[in-house]
């Protein structure tokens, strides 16, 4: 292990590298994303490069591996509150700008998928909707599973929903589904 030279916090050495150029307490951060930005802007993904990510990314849904490091690089906070998502934090906005009351669950709720025990807690409890609410962008065989062992009242909102909804226009859901 070996420690940021900024913040101090340890790291395997092939992961050091990475994270000291983008630690938050690194002075030169924000010139050096500007730097690496400026050298990729305008340079369009060649077809067979778009075509290896989706086949990474479809890889890691089906083995299960996408959700978990795709939430962790994905994370934000609003009111104190963590979400997976900038879409998460939209619909939360947008039900506090309509006074209406939610909540993010810690409750579990079980299902089976592929043989295996799972657990799954929606995004959201609104009890005006005396609903749970999901908000998904990239539905999985895996995420219809759980959805229909679901106990309890579940309402699942894709990105053309939010966009009907206004919470998001449609350029936010072209880019994850382009």
């Amino acid at each position: 292990m070996r420690k940021c030279k900024f913040c101090g916090k340890e790291f395997e050495p092939r992961k050091l590298g990475g994270h000291t150029t983008g630690c938050d307490l690194n002075p030169s951060k924000s010139s050096t994303r500007e730097k690496i930005l400026s050298k990729q802007k305008g340079r369009p993904l060649s077809e067979k490069h778009r075509s290896s990510i989706s086949s990474s990314v479809n890889k890691r849904v089906e083995n299960d591996s996408w959700h978990l490091s795709f939430s962790k690089s994905r994370t934000h906070e609003y009111k104190g509150v963590k979400f997976h998502g900038l879409w998460e934090v939209k619909f939360a906005m947008h039900l506090d700008d309509k006074n209406v009351e939610w909540r993010r669950p810690t409750e579990k709720f079980q299902y089976e998928f592929e043989g295996k025990r799972r657990n799954y807690t929606p995004d959201f409890w609104v009890p005006e909707l005396d609903s749970y609410v999901e908000i998904k962008g990239y539905p999985t065989s895996k995420d219809e599973a759980k959805w229909k062992q679901f106990p309890l009242k579940l309402i699942v909102l894709k990105g053309e929903d939010l966009v009907r909804f206004g919470i998001l226009n449609d350029n936010e859901v072209k880019k994850l589904t382009a």
